[in-house]
């Protein structure tokens, strides 16, 4: 069946997860994939993108000192201190286009909502220092549970998301 179906115009998918602040992104080869779906001057994006609110998060303060960009040094008496936080829950919800969905693109952001959740991909600032990283508790498509967290390893839940979602998203 269509999974589109429920909606005239959008399809959504939502994502519930763990950790910090997150948006959700994609790194596609395809240059007119690129444009088809994230739209440039001429032309509307055919996905759009939830803002997400972290809830029940932990915050924390790290003093660090600065780092000079030529030798790769610490700067003396250069400390400073930066505010994070880390567990909470959030949700993310992804709509797309019914007209934008094709093989390639379900195939791309499969792998890019895999990617996420195994750690492979991390967003947002200051990944380099291990922030930007979560875990998906919970995939739904229209509403619809798909794929739920369980006690594999995180590897294997990567994969399973990769094989559920991109079927799920082909058959639109």
């Amino acid at each position: 069946g269509n999974m589109f179906a429920l909606c005239e115009e959008l399809a959504s998918i939502n994502l519930s997860s763990s950790a910090g602040v997150f948006a959700l992104i994609s790194s596609m080869n395809s240059e007119i994939l690129m444009e088809d779906i994230f739209g440039k001057l001429e032309k509307k994006s055919s996905i759009f993108f939830s803002d997400s609110e972290i809830e029940e998060a932990h915050e924390k303060l790290v003093t660090r000192n600065a780092i000079n960009r030529f030798t790769g040094g610490g700067v003396k008496g250069a400390l400073y201190t930066e505010k994070f936080y880390y567990g909470g829950y959030t949700s993310l919800t992804i709509s797309i286009k019914r007209d934008a969905m094709t093989v390639e693109f379900s195939k791309a952001l499969s792998c890019t909502i895999a990617d996420l959740h195994s750690g492979i991909l991390s967003l947002g600032g200051l990944t380099s220092v291990g922030r930007g990283l979560f875990v998906i508790e919970k995939i739904e498509l229209n509403n619809d549970k798909i794929w739920e967290k369980d006690d594999k390893q995180r590897y294997e839940q990567a994969n399973d998301i990769y094989e559920i979602l991109n079927k799920k998203l082909e058959v639109c």
